[in-house]
């Protein structure tokens, strides 16, 4: 994610938390963020050994236990459309799905790998 992102998001929660208004900047933000929704819950791996995914554009790299989750540092699913990529084919990972949408939330931007 670009700082900027993550400064307004931070704003907005602790604004949220106190019971005040949060800026019209961050409302934007959670207005654009509930309008990308997917019926993707999360990935996982759904195979029987550990695997490594690597995202080299974003420098993020991680590696995932039998059944393991994708998740962001708070420990969120992540289910990014850019792991579609890691499905098809061969299908290294697996969808969790949902019945309705769910808000994406996205792979994070490393500045080293993880």
């Amino acid at each position: 994610m670009t700082g900027s992102f993550v400064s307004v998001a931070k704003r907005w929660r602790s604004a949220v938390a106190s019971g005040c208004s949060p800026s019209p900047e961050a409302s934007s933000l959670r207005h654009m963020a509930k309008k990308a929704a997917t019926q993707v819950m999360g990935y996982y791996n759904g195979a029987k050994w550990p695997i490594q995914i690597v995202f080299p554009k974003l420098n993020v790299s991680v590696t995932l236990q039998p059944g393991e989750f994708i998740c962001d540092s708070a420990g969120r699913k992540i289910n990014d459309p850019v792991l579609e990529a890691f499905v098809r084919g061969d299908g290294i990972l697996k969808r969790e799905l949902s019945a309705t949408p769910v808000p994406i939330c996205p792979v994070p931007r490393s500045a080293s790998t993880t």
